[in-house]
């Protein structure tokens, strides 16, 4: 597959169709693909032919998993500060069109959607996930720090969940990320290509809010989660440690609640001890509002 096939779009019924399309990298964002990305995006914001707009994943195990770090290992031995400059640029560029973009925007959360998988799908309109979605913004794994909005969107997590899910890195399911607010549909996979069908078999002339007949669209193939979300199993006492402001804090907070017997606290408590202290840090000081 050459880097033009890494993206897939086409315009369908007047509704704008984007296909990330790197499956065995699990639709890594290449820097090919950022460019070709953002470049799509905006012609279809100024072509009056396109009403809506979906982004997807090819392929069954991931919408996106961020941004392709294998790259910039890769050039770690030649001029990787410019290639890092150009990439990231470029990529929050698309991010910020995407957030201001003026048309309905359809992203399909299917399987893995981390990092810069999640600045895209953070932005659109009508978020969409399912049975399969394993959401995470990881960057404490590779001492880094939640970017493509992240301290924007995660500082804005209820119950201080966006600054637990910011500092372990933690991966959370399609119910869970409903929960948090961070999707709009609970849709279950089977469905999804039924709805992907109404939505380009609608017609699309003379509508006046497109928005709302693609909200009516989705809310019918939405269904309730079967199961409950993990996380608010123990969301008092995540909003109760994670309300502090310095990593030394949460981390007596989380010791004390672990030799009060809360298993939840020992194992957070652990998780935090295994990622970089000093993009822990940084990354706290980005969630405080």
């Amino acid at each position: 597959m050459g880097i033009h096939d890494e993206i897939v779009s086409k315009i369908e019924n007047r509704v704008g169709i984007i296909r990330l399309n790197r499956p065995k990298a699990l639709n890594a964002l290449s820097e090919n693909m950022i460019q070709i990305l953002h470049k799509t995006l905006k012609e279809w914001r100024d072509d009056n032919n396109v009403v809506l707009v979906i982004i997807e994943g090819e392929g069954e195990k991931a919408f996106c998993a961020g941004g392709d770090m294998r790259a910039l290992y890769d050039l770690k031995g030649s001029d990787v500060e410019k290639y890092a400059e150009t990439f990231f640029a470029e990529e929050y560029r698309m991010n910020i069109l995407l957030h201001r973009y003026p048309k309905p925007v359809i992203v399909y959360m299917n399987g893995y959607v981390m990092g810069g998988g999640v600045g895209i799908a953070i932005a659109g309109s009508h978020r969409i996930v399912n049975e399969k979605t394993r959401w995470a913004m990881p960057e404490m794994n590779i001492g880094f720090y939640p970017d493509v909005g992240g301290s924007w969107f995660l500082s804005r997590m209820k119950n201080n969940a966006g600054r637990y899910l910011a500092l372990t890195s933690n991966t959370v399911s399609g119910e869970e990320v409903l929960y948090l607010g961070a999707a709009d549909y609970y849709i279950d996979s089977s469905c999804w290509e039924p709805l992907r069908k109404s939505i380009t078999g609608a017609e699309w002339d003379n509508i006046s809010d497109v928005g709302t007949k693609v909200s009516l669209l989705a809310a019918g193939f939405s269904s309730e989660p079967q199961k409950s979300p993990a996380i608010s199993e123990n969301i008092g006492d995540l909003e109760k440690a994670f309300s502090h402001t310095r990593m030394e804090e949460i981390a007596a907070e989380l010791g004390r609640s672990e030799a009060e017997g809360n298993k939840w606290a020992g194992r957070t408590l652990a998780t935090l001890l295994s990622k970089s202290p000093i993009s822990q840090k940084v990354t706290l000081q980005q969630m405080i509002k």
